[in-house]
């Protein structure tokens, strides 16, 4: 019998705890804390094609794809706030190791001086400038790439769990215990998953698997698995399947709810301009989430916005979530001497002395300083 995590399966809008609807017939899923528990059961099997996958999640699992990558530099502080700000129900982290051991947060196997991550250190991979390109000049530059240490801090203040990749393949296992060490130490084990991409990964799922037997494993299709494969991955460690969205069929659908598992495909394999058409497609094809490079673009299409609230500090307002305290950048907020504003960076303006307000959209709700 395997258990489902309530609190992994959390509202977009923070701070509701909604349990999924079951999926189907045989799969009894959670539909409130008090009945955290699913069972596997091959209803559908053998999962022809025409099989009705079964509804979607009642609140769709988000991953912010290195942050909120629209609202601020991919795989900073900001991004990462701004990502928990208008949802996500994981952050995903991209791991490597630099000369000194040191865990962060990057993407690329090097850096843009051109060389391999494994050959810098803590202050010089501390002095490059993530805000290139678009971002270059503007309020979010500079900005600065973190370590492991400073994301799962970010999490952890808000109770938010990870999507953790790591980009090197450690032999020994090390790395991959000392990170889940942590994870498990700032008591986000339940709610973070773990990217994987073949059986073969033993070192990376024995390591996960010995600081947690429980661990969620999110395994990714290659395109020729099976529906009785994915049954039995379902139904084993596998908590969550990623891929592209069209690699989940109905028939790979239903085997993978009816084994309780949960499909969060990509929705930004076909560019920014269409991942708000991604997500509504694949909620009505019967996904269960997404992994997402605009979360806030996720809630829109979801519509499920998020609260808002003003702060201030002298004459500067800040738009925030009220129930995590981080800044909603980005959005079209008014002074009351007519002034039309973007928030920036933590959400925040300049207001001098005037009242702000904010007057909704679809990624966060109305507002007003009082």
């Amino acid at each position: 019998m395997r258990t489902l995590n309530v609190a992994l399966l959390a509202v977009l809008i923070a701070g509701t705890a909604v349990g999924p609807a079951a999926h189907a017939a045989g799969a009894t899923h959670a539909t409130d804390a008090a009945d955290p528990v699913c069972v596997p059961n091959p209803t559908h099997s053998p999962w022809p094609p025409g099989v009705d996958p079964g509804p979607p999640l009642a609140v769709p699992f988000l991953s912010a794809h290195r942050g909120g990558t629209n609202l601020a530099p991919q795989q900073t502080a900001e991004a990462y706030r701004s990502a928990i700000a208008f949802g996500a129900t994981v952050i995903e982290v991209d791991l490597r190791r630099l000369r000194d051991g040191t865990m962060v947060i990057f993407h690329d196997d090097a850096g843009p001086d051109g060389r391999a991550l494994h050959q810098v250190t803590l202050a010089e991979f501390k002095a490059w400038n993530a805000a290139t390109g678009s971002w270059a000049g503007t309020a979010f530059d500079p900005a600065r790439y973190q370590t492991f240490a400073e994301v799962l801090a970010i999490a952890g203040q808000a109770g938010v769990g990870l999507d953790i990749e790591f980009k090197s393949f450690h032999l020994l296992g090390g790395p991959y215990r000392e990170v889940a060490t942590a994870v498990a130490a700032a008591g986000l084990m339940e709610k973070t998953i773990w990217q994987y991409y073949s059986d073969l990964e033993v070192p990376l799922i024995s390591a996960i698997q010995g600081v947690d037997p429980d661990a969620r494993f999110n395994y990714n299709l290659l395109g020729i698995e099976t529906p009785q494969g994915l049954y039995n991955r379902a139904r084993g460690r596998d908590f969550s399947f990623g891929s592209e969205l069209a690699a989940f069929t109905a028939p790979r659908l239903s085997a993978i709810h009816d084994g309780c598992g949960i499909a969060v495909p990509h929705s930004y394999d076909e560019g920014a301009d269409q991942e708000y058409a991604q997500i509504q497609a694949g909620r009505a094809r019967g996904v269960d989430g997404f992994q997402t490079n605009q979360v806030d673009v996720a809630a829109d299409a979801l519509d499920r916005p998020v609260s808002s609230a003003w702060t201030r500090q002298g004459g500067t307002a800040c738009l925030v979530n009220p129930a995590n305290g981080y800044g909603l950048p980005g959005r079209q907020v008014h002074r009351l001497d007519g002034a039309t504003l973007i928030t920036g960076p933590g959400g925040c303006v300049t207001a001098g002395g005037q009242r702000m307000i904010f007057p909704g959209d679809g990624a966060a709700q109305a507002s007003a300083e009082a």
